[in-house]
């Protein structure tokens, strides 16, 4: 809900290409059957074959493969708590400011941009273009 209600209109997950607004429902809808699934297959191979089944065209068959190895399936999960929205990130924050503890994309983490070469993250301007491909 949170995705919904933002003001941002591009999605940068962490893994795949970058998404518009609209494709929340479908990255919601991947979320709560991953949850599903994990409770109730009994192997990281039926879990990951069941995912890349549901969404043949989510690239993502390497990453669950990663995700689940360690994983003792089926997963019971606790009650879920609706997070508090995290404050929108401001131009100013420094790398030092920023917690990059466990993110996809610490702030010092090199990008390509069109027409300015490779820069850190924490150095990307509203409008930049980031090269997301080979």
């Amino acid at each position: 809900e949170v995705l919904k209600e933002s003001s941002y209109d591009i999605f940068v997950a962490g893994h795949g290409l970058p998404s518009n607004k609209a494709s929340t429902t479908t990255f919601i809808g991947y979320l709560e059957d991953a949850k599903e699934l994990a409770s109730t297959v009994n192997s990281s191979e039926a879990y990951v074959k069941g995912m890349t089944d549901k969404y043949p065209l989510f690239f993502g068959e390497a990453l669950l493969r990663s995700s689940a190895a360690n994983v003792t399936f089926p997963i019971e999960f606790a009650d879920a708590v609706t997070p508090s929205p995290s404050p929108s990130p401001t131009a100013s924050a420094s790398p030092e400011e920023t917690d990059d503890g466990g993110v996809c994309f610490p702030a010092t983490a090199v990008v390509e941009l069109e027409g300015k070469g490779f820069v850190e993250m924490s150095n990307l301007e509203v409008g930049d273009r980031v090269r997301v491909g080979p």
